[in-house]
């Protein structure tokens, strides 16, 4: 049995080398390298069953997810992952599908992108994506009320489930951020919800704050191709220490 499962978080695919965003073709590169090296998607729903049940994995099993709901999503990811037999999560901002990533971003490197339209969701809903839940207008949820909560959480549930037809019930803590009363609102409705701490995975996680692996860390020109070497859990060891330092008071 497996001790530990990477859940790699992508954004936008573009050019621009935001800090949410990788190069279209290094991540056709990374997911490719990934498909030679043995690796096999598997769902949040597979991760929670293995963290709650000890259930089985593969060897070298992931699960990709991309946060927000950006348009290349469909456009690059899509048709990549889909011919590669990967599958992954998409965490959709509800009130902001078929428009822009026009809420309060934290930094200012951000470019304006635009997301995915329900129709492109709809196209994509067969056996390469799940869609589920990232709030409706992406607030940051630490200090909100019990009902901003809900409104924002069980309302971007609602909307996706209104318009799939699909379970939506795992969800993403906009900018990986939450207090105990958001876990708890969270945890009334959904099966499990990821945050952003950078790490593995393991049998002993709070499957109310999943952690992740941050791709944009392996989107540079030297770093794309540390993910499958052995030297990916000392590179990860140095960017866990680095972004402690950044957010130590």
């Amino acid at each position: 049995m497996i001790n530990s499962l990477p859940i790699l978080t992508f954004h936008s695919l573009d050019d621009s080398g935001s800090p949410i965003s990788v190069a279209p073709d290094r991540f056709g590169r990374l997911m490719t390298a990934l498909k030679a090296h043995g690796f096999h998607t598997v769902s949040l729903p597979d991760a929670v069953h293995w963290i709650r049940d000890r259930a089985a994995l593969p060897e070298r099993a992931i699960v990709i997810t991309f946060d927000d709901g950006y348009e290349s999503t469909y456009t690059i990811a899509y048709p990549t992952l889909r011919d590669l037999g990967f599958s992954a999560a998409v965490f959709l901002v509800t009130d902001h599908c078929g428009r822009m990533n026009n809420w309060p971003m934290p930094v200012a490197r951000i470019p304006d992108l635009p997301m995915l339209t329900w129709d492109q969701v709809g196209e994509m809903g067969d056996s390469v994506f799940a869609f589920h839940a990232h709030t409706r207008t992406h607030p940051d949820l630490r200090g909100a009320s019990t009902q901003r909560i809900t409104d924002e959480a069980l309302g971007s549930r609602e909307a996706i489930e209104a318009r799939t037809g699909r379970t939506a019930d795992f969800f993403a803590y906009p900018f990986g951020h939450f207090d105990s009363r958001a876990r708890l609102v969270v945890s009334r409705y959904f099966s499990g919800a990821c945050g952003v701490t950078l790490d593995y995975a393991t049998p002993a996680s709070d499957v109310y704050a999943l952690e992740r692996i941050e791709m944009y860390y392996f989107s540079g020109r030297y770093t794309s191709a540390m993910f499958t070497s052995a030297v990916r859990d000392r590179y990860l060891s140095i960017r866990r220490f680095l972004r402690q330092l950044k957010t130590s008071p």
